[in-house]
This record gives structure tokens, C-alpha cells and sequence, in this order.
């Protein structure tokens, strides 16, 4: 199966672990999520399975953890300070898509699920998500 790759959003990740502890190590990457450059971010996994990968770069700074529900599905949660001062959080669920049908029919499932976050009237929702 061929895919195509945008160059932009490729990267290349090399895991090292621990040879005294293989629940930690560092991860390095070509090219970061916050800044364009090569980094190397430090990692550990707890007994519950749960991965935590701490990244320092020039300016900005990341946590995040990440929890393997299955082979194919991944939770991930972080939080990034940039420039020193400001605070990023996000949340994200992976899916491993093997089949390219179903990467399309995954990401017709988002598109129309932003589509009518698109269309919500958020002055008839109130924060708690009834609506008025």
C-alpha cells in the first residue's frame, strides 16, 4: 500500500532505552512539535502503562502523557509552555488506520463532526453543554 506523506509532518524517531531500566530512556526526533529543530526528550513508563516524556527546547518547554488503550489506539494529553509564559494544553485520540478505507472513513467522521461543531449556536449552549 503506497501513502502519501507530506514532508512537512514526517519526522523520524529514534528510542533509546535505559539498558538498566528499559521503562525510561530518551526519544529523539528530527524536528519537534514546538520549534523546527532536532530534540531529544526524556521518557519513563509507569507501572500502569502510562508513558510520561518530558522535552526541553530553547524556548518552550513539554509534558505529555500518553495511555495505550489497545495496539491501535493511543490517548495522549499535554501541556507546553511557550516562550516561558504562556500555557498549551491539548488532548488527542489516535487511531492506527491499516487499511486506507478506513483512514478515509475516520477522517469523513471528523470532518463531519467539525462541520456541525461549525454550525452550533454557542450563544444557545451554556457552558455545561444544555442547550437554552
Amino acid at each position: 500500500m503506497k501513502m502519501d506523506i507530506v514532508n512537512d509532518n514526517a519526522a523520524v524517531l529514534v528510542d533509546i532505552p535505559d539498558p538498566k531500566d528499559v521503562t525510561r530512556g530518551v526519544m529523539y526526533r528530527d524536528i519537534g512539535y514546538l520549534e523546527g529543530l532536532a530534540v531529544a526528550s526524556r521518557y519513563d513508563i509507569s507501572e500502569a502503562g502510562v508513558m510520561t516524556l518530558h522535552t526541553e527546547y530553547d524556548r518552550n518547554s513539554g509534558v505529555e502523557r500518553c495511555w495505550f488503550l489497545s495496539d491501535d489506539t493511543r490517548v495522549r494529553v499535554g501541556s507546553s509552555q511557550v516562550m516561558g509564559g504562556v500555557n498549551l494544553v491539548s488532548y488527542s485520540t489516535e487511531t492506527r488506520c491499516h487499511e486506507m478505507q478506513d483512514f478515509h472513513a475516520l477522517r469523513r467522521d471528523a470532518e463531519l463532526r467539525r462541520e456541525a461543531l461549525m454550525n452550533l449556536d454557542l450563544d444557545a449552549v451554556d457552558l455545561d453543554g444544555a442547550r437554552r
